[in-house]
Order: structure tokens, then C-alpha cells, then sequence
């Protein structure tokens, strides 16, 4: 068997690091942007719901009514979505 040992070149490891620092820099300008955008077109009323996930890979919903001021918690969707049409219905 013959070992084979093979050397980057400099070009290649600051072309791969450059590479990798864009998309970077790319992905958080990206995100930058888009809590932009949701802050100024967002809906002061509008019920705001956010899937979370807890230190051990739980998965769970947060959801916040600013015009009632409510909160509500839950692991799962159908009580989350539940919660929701009862605020609608007696609001």
C-alpha cells in the first residue's frame, strides 16, 4: 500500500477561507435584513408566535396577544392553535 500525502496550495486556503467568510458575512447581513423588514411592516396587533426548542431537543410553542397582553405556552400545536381561536372568539 502507498501513502499518498498531499499539500494545499496557499491560493486554495485563503480562496476556501475567503469563501467561507462571505457566505458568512452573507447569511448575516440576510438575517439582518429580514428582522428589518418584520420590525417596520410588522403588526403592533397581531398575535406572535414562536416554536422554541429547550435544552433537551423538546420542542415547543410560545405565543403572545400584544393587544390582550396574554401569554400562553405549550409543546403542543393543536392546544397552541386551540388557545388562539378561544382568544378570537371572546376578545
Amino acid at each position: 500500500m502507498r501513502n499518498e500525502v498531499r499539500y494545499l496550495k496557499s491560493e486554495e486556503t485563503v480562496t476556501t477561507a475567503s469563501s467561507k467568510d462571505k457566505l458568512n458575512f452573507l447569511q448575516k447581513i440576510q438575517n439582518l435584513w429580514s428582522k428589518l423588514v418584520n420590525l417596520v411592516f410588522a403588526n403592533p396587533e397581531e398575535i406572535e408566535v414562536v416554536q422554541k426548542s429547550d435544552r433537551q431537543g423538546n420542542t415547543y410553542w410560545q405565543v403572545y396577544d400584544p393587544a390582550s397582553g396574554k401569554s400562553f405556552c405549550s409543546g403542543s400545536e393543536s392546544d397552541v392553535l386551540a388557545w388562539i381561536e378561544y382568544l378570537y372568539k371572546y376578545r
